[in-house]
């Protein structure tokens, strides 16, 4: 049976052992979005942006690659730097 002093010290393990994990995902998400902000600089992303815009446009706009740019703005999208919204259009 495990004493309060080790039930304490395997509950404080445990829980720097998921800070860390935590920082570790915090900090690789913020490198990737630091990739990909530059990736979107380069290639005319941004610039390309001017008011409302789908991905087939963006890409035809920066002669860049459909799939590559759909997958590009998810991940804008989803790190808050771009908004989407559902197109009237179907």
């Amino acid at each position: 049976m495990l004493s309060t002093n080790t039930k304490r010290t395997a509950e404080d393990m445990q829980q720097k052992i998921e800070q860390f994990a935590g920082q570790v995902v915090t900090d690789l998400a913020a490198a990737i979005a630091g990739v990909m902000t530059n990736l979107g600089h380069k290639l005319g992303l941004y610039r390309a942006m001017a008011g409302p815009v789908g991905s087939a446009e963006l890409a035809l706009r920066t002669a860049t690659n459909k799939r590559s740019v759909r997958e590009w703005l998810n991940e804008q999208v989803a790190g808050g730097y771009v908004l989407f919204e559902r197109s009237s259009n179907k």
